[in-house]
């Protein structure tokens, strides 16, 4: 059950970096233009994923399942919350 629970937290914490990071990259680059802050920011948001699924697997297959469960609830949620409002006729 620790396990489970550690995965889920490390999951949200990971999606909220991951998909906050997007956010930030993307107005910023809407900003001032510069596209190669998106591959910087790719780059770097995947690196401290990977780094930190793989930090879940230390704590057991258990934890890894919470994790990516989390982070697509995030993702889920995240994707939701930030649709464009539909057009009223």
């Amino acid at each position: 059950m620790t396990q489970i629970l550690i995965g889920l937290a490390a999951g949200l914490l990971l999606g909220a970096a991951y998909f906050g990071g997007l956010w930030w990259t993307v107005n910023r680059v809407v900003e001032d233009g510069k596209a190669w802050k998106l591959l910087a920011s790719f780059v770097a948001r995947g690196v401290l994923l990977l780094v930190g699924f793989f930090a879940v697997l230390q704590v057991g297959l258990a934890a890894l399942g919470a994790a990516l469960v989390a982070f697509l609830g995030v993702r889920i949620a995240t994707t939701r919350k930030m649709r464009p409002a539909a057009p009223t006729t």
